[in-house]
């Protein structure tokens, strides 16, 4: 079992969906972190969605796997 790195301070992670070829709204889109213990995908709450630059956005304090998804996946 390896111990997560912690921020001192919560950091911002973003990340973009313009790359991306999906039909979805994205104001339904959610950031997820990676749980390494139990591999379950995690919602990081407060994130928000700039639908402007393309982004969703969550405050994080540890390293780990992100991504986004729709709200109200179920973590698998």
């Amino acid at each position: 079992f390896q111990r997560r790195q912690q921020f001192q301070q919560p950091v911002r992670v973003t990340l973009g969906w313009d790359y991306l070829d999906f039909s979805g709204d994205p104001a339904e889109l959610v950031l997820y972190w990676q749980n390494e213990e139990t591999g379950l995908w995690v919602e990081v709450p407060g994130n928000t969605v700039n639908m402007e630059n393309g982004t969703v956005s969550g405050l994080i304090n540890h390293f780990t796997r992100f991504a986004w998804g729709w709200g109200g996946d179920d973590g698998d």
